[in-house]
């Protein structure tokens, strides 16, 4: 018994004095500078993107006045299915949209010979809440084209502002 002590004894010796590990180190802190700016949906909305896709999917982005752009997806039954945002615009692109919407003067004309194809796809434009225009494939109706540079110079900014992840919308087939 007393060789097992004994033994036991010189083997836990060397273990015990071995010095404890060091601790890990510490993760560093956020990046110095100023932190990524919060927006939260507030005032009026400027300007608002309804995109009907043949009634099956549809989404509405909204920007308003403080630079807050958030995405609402819906089903067909007007169930929301996911929320992106609210992402934030600079002051300068907020600025610069706020401008260009301002000199629009969305003047519709009719076009009485258009295509023949069909799609029931359909986008409408609203500023301040009014319904500025409605597009469609092959539709009798066009905008003069610095409104249609306007809106579609701002749907393109905030449309990227709200993209949704590939990561987080991926059914699990490999990314290209």
């Amino acid at each position: 018994m007393l060789k097992h002590l004994l033994l036991a004894s010189l083997v836990a010796l060397p273990a015990a004095a071995q010095p404890a590990p060091p601790a890990p180190p510490t993760p560093p802190g956020p990046p110095a500078g100023f932190a990524p700016p919060v927006c939260r949906a507030r005032g009026a909305a400027l300007l608002e993107i309804d995109a009907d896709l043949g009634g099956k999917v549809q989404h509405t982005t909204t920007l308003y006045d403080n630079g807050a752009v958030i995405r609402r997806d819906v089903d067909k039954d007007g169930k929301l299915t996911a929320m992106i945002g609210p992402a934030c615009l600079s002051n300068a692109t907020l600025g610069s949209i706020k401008k260009q919407l301002a000199a629009a003067t969305f003047k519709v004309t009719y076009n009485e010979i258009t295509c023949m194809a069909i799609s029931p796809n359909t986008t409408e434009y609203r500023v301040h809440g009014k319904s500025v225009f409605t597009e469609q494939l092959c539709g009798h109706e066009s905008l003069d084209e610095a409104s249609a540079k306007a809106l579609h110079d701002a749907a393109s900014i905030i449309e990227k502002a709200t993209a949704p992840d590939p990561i987080t919308t991926s059914r699990g087939k490999p990314l290209k």
